[in-house]
C-alpha cells in the first residue's frame, strides 16, 4: 500500500492500523473524500450529500476500475473491511453516501444472481428504501429523512469477470470480494475506447 498524503487516506490507515471503526469517522470521511458524478436518480436535497464510488464499473459494453480505487486505497480497503464485517456477500464495488435519495431505478448493469447490499453508517430516522413487489407495485409514502443518512451501497456488476488481470488483483488486494466464475457474457470493447472512455 502507498504512503497516505491525503487527509482522508491517512485517517483510512489510521482506523486500519488501530483496528477500531467508530461511527462518528464516516461523518469524517464525508468531509474528506471528493464527490463523485452522481448517477441520474441521485437527488441532492442538501448540501452535505455527497457520492464515493470505488471498485468496478459497468456502462454498457465499458468496464475497468473506478480512478478512487487507485487514488484512494486507503479508504477503499478500510470500506472494504467495513463492508465484510458485515456481509459475505460477494462485491465488486461500492458506494458511500451521505444524505443521497434515489429516484426509483434499475441496476441494469450488475451481476445476474446478485445481491445488493445497504450498510448504515450512521444512526438516521426516515429514509426508507423502497424493493418493487413481485406483482410489479411500488408503494409509495412520505417518509422524511431526520439526521444525517450515510449508507454503503454493495453490488457486484456483470462484467466483473472480464476485467483484466491487474485489475482483478487490485480489487483482490483491497479486499473486495469477486463473484464466483458464472456464465457472464459481455462485449469486450477495443483496448483504445476503453482508455479513451474510461470512467472516475
Amino acid at each position: 500500500m502507498p504512503r497516505p498524503t491525503h487527509v482522508a487516506e491517512q485517517i483510512a490507515a489510521d482506523i486500519i492500523v488501530s483496528g477500531q471503526v467508530r461511527m462518528n469517522v464516516w461523518e469524517l470521511l464525508c468531509d474528506c473524500l471528493p464527490t463523485g458524478e452522481l448517477r441520474r436518480e441521485a437527488s441532492t436535497e442538501r448540501s452535505s450529500s455527497m457520492s464515493f464510488c470505488s471498485g468496478a464499473y459497468s456502462q454498457g459494453p465499458l468496464f475497468g476500475l473506478r480512478r478512487k480505487t487507485t487514488l484512494f486505497p486507503w479508504a477503499t480497503l478500510l470500506i472494504c473491511k467495513y463492508i465484510r464485517s458485515y456481509t459475505h456477500v460477494p462485491f465488486s464495488s461500492f458506494v458511500l453516501q451521505r444524505n443521497i435519495t434515489m429516484r426509483a431505478h434499475k441496476d441494469l448493469n450488475n451481476a445476474p444472481d446478485s445481491f445488493n447490499v445497504l450498510l448504515p453508517c450512521s444512526t438516521f430516522r426516515g429514509g426508507g428504501l423502497w424493493l418493487q413487489a413481485p406483482t410489479g407495485d411500488c408503494p409509495s409514502m412520505d417518509d422524511a429523512l431526520r439526521g444525517h443518512r450515510i449508507t454503503v451501497a454493495v453490488y457486484a456488476i456483470k462484467a466483473v469477470k472480464m476485467l483484466d488481470l491487474d485489475d482483478s488483483e487490485t480489487l483482490k488486494r483491497l479486499q473486495f470480494v469477486q463473484p464466483a466464475i458464472g456464465a457472464m457474457h459481455c462485449h469486450i470493447p477495443d483496448a483504445k475506447l476503453r482508455d479513451r472512455l474510461r470512467l472516475g
